[in-house]
């Protein structure tokens, strides 16, 4: 419970007792002042009648001092309170620094583990390019050799055949002279 719901509290408390003491008060007077109306107890109702405004005059001066002690206890609570509240807000905005500090270092060292894995990746990925140029040009090279030596093939085949034309027609023309002298 807080110390503003106690003191609410309390001051209704006093309060109720200040009413009853007020009609216990009023309710003495009232019987003072039939009492006084009975001859002879004059002087023993004017002692009891002081008596009774001393001690009213005593409450209250009691009840004055209770309340200026509550009310002196309800500043000391507040002020209290709001030394607490004051030093709250000033742990509440240091780890509100902190978890910022924290949070803009985790942001710095994923943005250099982030820069880190790119260069790897782009270096791994020069590197992997560098090999497939590499592959492309000796699979290019070796094509080259390969169409080199299948001219040379077609070349070479060219030359049989042509041989073998010309070889052909020597012999077709040797059977035709062959066939015209026979039918001569």
């Amino acid at each position: 419970m807080t110390p503003d719901k106690r003191l609410n509290q309390l001051e209704p408390i006093v309060a109720d007792v200040l009413q009853k003491v007020d009609r216990l008060i009023e309710g003495n007077g009232q019987i003072i002042n039939e009492v006084s109306k009975i001859p002879g107890l004059e002087k023993n109702v004017n002692v009891i009648a002081t008596g009774l405004a001393d001690l009213t005059i005593n409450v209250q001066e009691g009840f004055s001092s209770v309340r200026q002690e509550i009310t002196s206890v309800e500043v000391n609570l507040r002020q209290e309170i709001t030394g607490v509240e004051v030093n709250l807000l000033q742990e509440i905005t240091g780890v509100e620094v902190n978890l910022r500090q924290e949070i803009t270092a985790v942001e710095v060292n994923l943005r250099q583990e982030i820069t880190s894995v790119e260069v790897n990746l782009r270096q791994e990925i020069t590197g992997v390019e560098v090999n497939l140029r590499q592959e492309i040009a000796n699979v290019d090279a070796k094509l080259t050799n390969i169409e080199v030596n299948l001219r040379q093939e077609i070349a070479s085949v060219d030359g049989k055949v042509d041989t073998l034309r010309v070889e052909m027609n020597q012999r077709f023309d040797q059977i035709v002279t062959l066939l015209q002298d026979r039918l001569t």
